[in-house]
């Protein structure tokens, strides 16, 4: 063993390294965020990061580690600057807890997937929302992706379903039903490029 991180106080819901490797983020029902150095496992001077009022699902980097995006059961996924922790945005626009964010690989759009059923697309610089597409299933978003092109988002629920959709338009392309129990993790290879030529 390297290093123990123990100053939350609930459960850690998330966690997720840096792009560079230096810095680790964890998410905690204890409504925080902290960062730490991975180096010599010491809390970063601006942590914890304070925002949430409710549990923290989710955290992850941009690829490019300037942004940290955590999602929240108050609804709210919150931007964060990891050189001086500052709160850069609040994204409202889930009616239900976010279960999960993730970045596209060229930094510029996050997705998010909710317990509201639905996943929201947010343009990164802009700060706004593209595009909230329902489902229409009663079943929570708990998993989603981008394709490395950052073309297509893939979005895992509660009910057992994978499904693809067109980042642009959130029209769906393709529907699988794999799984018995709820999906709760996706990534795709960050080699296998685009999900066009599978529909």
């Amino acid at each position: 063993m390297i290093h123990t991180f123990s100053r939350h106080s609930r459960d850690v819901n998330s966690v997720c390294f840096s792009p560079n490797s230096k810095i680790l983020a964890s998410a905690s029902g204890d409504k925080t965020v902290r960062l730490w150095n991975v180096e010599d496992g010491q809390e970063l001077p601006f942590s914890p990061l304070i925002y949430h009022t409710y549990y923290v699902n989710c955290c992850a980097f941009s690829p490019f580690g300037t942004l940290l995006a955590t999602a929240s059961s108050d609804c709210t996924i919150c931007l964060w600057d990891t050189s001086t922790g500052k709160n850069v945005a609040v994204l409202e626009g889930h009616k239900g807890g976010v279960r999960v964010c993730c970045f596209s690989p060229n930094s510029q759009q996050l997705v998010s997937g909710s317990a509201d059923e639905s996943f929201c697309i947010w343009d990164v610089k802009a700060k706004r929302l593209l595009r909230c597409v329902e489902r229409g299933v009663e079943s929570s978003i708990n998993a989603c992706c981008f394709t490395p092109d950052s073309l297509y988002v893939v979005t895992g629920a509660s009910c057992g379903d994978l499904n693809v959709w067109e980042g642009l338009s959130g029209k769906l392309m393709k529907n699988v039903e794999g799984h018995d129990l709820g999906v709760t993790s996706c990534v795709f290879s960050p080699t296998f490029g685009s999900a066009s030529k599978n529909f």
